[in-house]
């Protein structure tokens, strides 16, 4: 279990030469709650499909001996944290938590995915459907577990293998637009993973020690 910072490293910094204080880049000294993560705070990382990690930024120069980040049994490094704003979603890389752009959730905009199910009609309409003919099984994907793994050594995202999914399922366009858009929610949240940088307090540090033993 990480331990939490040392009250030390939240303590004022020593005035400067003539008793100015220095200025902190990322916050007021008389702010208690900084917009933006410093240096050794210690965050939570809040998953589409309800997990919650800790993590501490430390630049990675310091992280010799410290216990990294640990996503989906590969470890990452935790110095793009430091002066991210609070509320900031990260896509978990192959290698790396990237930053993506404000606005950005934690599951990608799919909608042009999303088709129009059904079958034809000789007048080019669709006729309604539902999905009681169609049955979950692993013929359904053309793709293997191996050509997913290549897709991602050759440098695919993870919103190309969701695509590649969709494109290589012979039952996605005969599902209805509701059943398509839970099957990409489930395909993002096992191969687009994204997280959010949450600040830990009283309050969201009990929900997560919660979370992880409710006992």
């Amino acid at each position: 279990r990480m331990k939490m910072a040392d009250s030390s490293s939240s303590s004022p910094l020593p005035p400067t030469e003539g008793g100015a204080s220095p200025v902190d880049p990322y916050a007021s000294l008389a702010d208690p709650l900084p917009p933006l993560v410093r240096e050794g705070d210690h965050v939570l990382l809040h998953f589409a499909d309800g997990r919650q990690f800790f993590a501490q930024a430390v630049p990675r120069w310091k992280q010799k001996g410290l216990p990294s980040c640990k996503i989906a049994k590969r470890n990452y490094s935790t110095d793009v944290l430091v002066g991210l704003p609070y509320g900031t979603v990260l896509e978990v890389g192959r290698d790396a938590l990237v930053p993506l752009p404000e606005g950005e959730g934690l599951l990608a905009d799919t909608g042009g995915l999303i088709e129009a199910g059904g079958t034809k009609h000789e007048d080019g309409a669709f006729l309604s459907v539902d999905n009681r003919h169609l049955h979950d099984a692993e013929t359904n994907q053309n793709l293997t577990p191996r050509c997913i793994a290549d897709l991602r050594e050759r440098g695919g995202g993870g919103s190309r293998v969701v695509e590649a999914l969709v494109r290589n399922s012979s039952t996605f366009a005969r599902k209805t637009a509701f059943s398509q858009a839970k099957y990409l929610r489930q395909k993002q949240m096992k191969h687009h993973v994204r997280c959010r940088v949450v600040r830990v307090t009283p309050w969201s540090l009990c929900a997560a020690m919660h979370l992880r033993d409710s006992r």
